[in-house]
């Protein structure tokens, strides 16, 4: 934010005495800490005061000099509070510049030259050390979960030019915001999406008011939040840097449009690291990464310039370098992922999973893909073979109808020329069982349930078997299941253990076959009530077709005599 009264947005510039303006949170030499209301609810209410004293830049001094003594500044007090806290608020993730001209009288100098600065910049070493703050994986202040979003370049979306209802005089930002609902619902602006930032320039002879504080008086520019059909869309607010007050104030570089470009860049690093600044009412949540203080990211480093691209900036506080700077080296990283993480390719069949890329530091880089640990006889082929990071490919295995019927983990490795990650999925190669969930192990999940059923681990084998009935009085209970038998396959069998406290006339255990195609139904397990469980095995033949099961047990419902049977290892071979 650049000088202001730090109420609902975040303002840029000092404030305008015998010294000069800046661009930064600078304010009034005047002011002390008992005029400041910051001093007295810095973790509480934003209010209307200003947020953070801070040096003026002596404008009759050189860039240089005036570099190094705001440097100075900042980094006696580097090691104490400079640094930034992440509040739990949203950044902006790869800002899309709109450049928008309030009228047609805007500066020449600017009007013709910033879009190619917000093309370079927002493309630029500038904006790939800010993914360390990067939100993905932190929690706010407050304990709760954080916006998860990771930051990137940027892009230039354009400039606009519009026919504003105030062309003159004195516009409040209340008054901006509205125009640019205005404008944005006539289509004379690009309707936003949460990555948009309208840049706003505004010609000489318009004073912009705001809170009480005048561009050119108090502050050089501001950036803000504006809500767009629920959505918090960012805007920045720059006056002339011409008009007396912002000529000398707003900078101490003797081009103006470096003077514009270093306010320019300060307002929007500032909104990427804290979108919602415009909206929030106290130190506390929408706020993302703010310093109590100091302020936002371009406040601790009011007055520091440097080059990008041959672009003049203002320099942003660094938490990991714990300083001030333009660019910094960042590794290019990215993270891998596999889904599923368990896939069943059948004998001679296909089978799919999607290897995802997501940018973790630094920027995007080609990708490729290599893929160890198949079984013999299957086969992969990635679709595409490379992306670009952020990018995903969707892994095609094919099995043999001869291949192997295995477990497996299969491991695919991508590679950047920044590193490489690993990913891996169990595979199961093979054809699926006949009868689903025929051991148990995954609950009651493929069987129809009637009565009284549960999943019990006094399993034959693995680690479940279905226990239908209880060890309490219940009545007549049952699970099925339908399911085709293909050509090839002969015989089905399970095995059950019952216990039976009555006799075989109210307490037994039973099971039927039916042939779906023919409606006939065999009782493979007759009656059976036995005192002491045994496991015992049943067998039945079968040829190809639909098929119906049913395991039964039987109850007479007397609280003296409860009957149950386990059933286990369904199978068709």
């Amino acid at each position: 934010m650049q000088n202001m009264t730090f109420g609902v947005r975040a303002r840029a510039a000092a404030m305008l005495t015998v010294t000069t303006l800046v661009a930064g949170c600078a304010v009034d030499d005047a002011m002390g800490p008992a005029d400041h209301p910051a001093y007295a609810q810095a973790a509480g209410a934003l209010g209307n005061g200003r947020i953070r004293l801070h040096p003026l830049v002596n404008a009759n001094a050189s860039s240089a000099a005036n570099n190094a003594a705001a440097s100075a500044g900042v980094q006696a007090a580097a090691t104490t509070s400079t640094k930034l806290a992440y509040y739990g608020g949203k950044v902006i993730a790869n800002v899309k510049v709109v450049a928008v001209n309030w009228g047609p009288a805007v500066n020449a100098t600017v009007a013709s030259g910033i879009g190619a600065f917000y093309a370079t910049v927002t493309n630029s070493a500038h904006f790939d050390w800010l993914s360390e703050y990067n939100t993905v994986g932190l929690k706010g202040l407050d304990g709760l979960a954080g916006s998860s979003q990771t930051i990137g370049r940027g892009s230039y979306a354009g400039q606009y030019t519009i026919a504003p209802a105030i062309g003159a005089g004195t516009v409040t930002d209340p008054q901006i915001q509205a125009e640019l609902l205005s404008q944005i619902a006539a289509g004379a602006l690009p309707v936003p999406d949460a990555n948009t930032m309208y840049m706003i320039d505004f010609p000489a002879g318009i004073s912009i008011s705001d809170g009480g504080s005048l561009s050119c008086v108090q502050f050089c520019a501001y950036h803000g939040t504006l809500v767009y059909n629920g959505m918090s869309v960012a805007y920045g607010v720059h006056p002339d840097l011409t008009q007396a007050g912002c000529a000398t104030g707003c900078g101490t570089n003797t081009v103006m449009f470096n003077n514009a470009t270093s306010v320019h860049s300060h307002e929007l690093i500032e909104a990427v690291t804290d979108l919602e600044v415009g909206i929030g009412t106290t130190v506390s949540r929408p706020l993302a990464w703010y310093n109590t203080t100091k302020g936002e990211i371009g406040d601790i480093c009011n007055g520091q310039q440097g080059i990008v691209a041959g672009y003049t900036v203002q320099k942003e506080w660094s938490n990991s370098a714990n300083a001030c700077i333009v660019s910094k080296i960042v590794a290019n990283t990215f993270n891998l992922a596999a889904s599923p993480t368990s896939v069943a390719v059948a004998l001679g069949g296909t089978a799919s999973a999607t290897l995802s890329t997501t940018l973790s530091t630094g920027i995007a880089e080609t990708i490729t893909f290599a893929v160890s640990g198949l079984p013999t006889g299957v086969s992969a082929v990635f679709g595409p073979a490379s992306v670009a990071t952020g990018g995903s490919s969707a892994l095609t295995l094919t099995a043999a109808a001869n291949a192997s019927e295995v477990n497996a983990t299969v491991t695919v490795t991508a590679t950047a020329p920044g590193g490489s990650k690993t990913a891996s999925f169990a595979l199961k190669v093979g054809n699926p069982p006949v009868v689903l969930n025929g051991t148990f192990d995954s609950a009651l999940t493929s069987w129809t349930k009637a009565g009284t059923a549960s999943v019990s681990t006094a399993a034959h084998t693995g680690s479940g078997a279905a226990l239908v009935g209880a060890t309490t009085a219940t009545a007549t209970s049952s699970l099925a299941q339908t399911f085709t038998v293909p050509a090839g396959a002969t015989a089905l069998s399970f095995w059950f253990a019952n216990t039976c406290k009555g006799t075989v006339a109210g307490d037994y255990a039973t099971a039927t076959l039916k042939s779906n195609g023919t409606g006939v139904t065999t009782t493979i397990l007759a009656k059976t009530c036995t005192a002491a469980p045994l496991w015992t095995k049943v067998s039945a033949a079968v040829a190809a077709g639909s098929y119906t099961l049913t395991l039964t047990n039987k109850d007479d419902g007397k609280a003296a005599t409860p009957s149950f049977t386990l059933f286990d290892d369904v199978v068709v071979q």
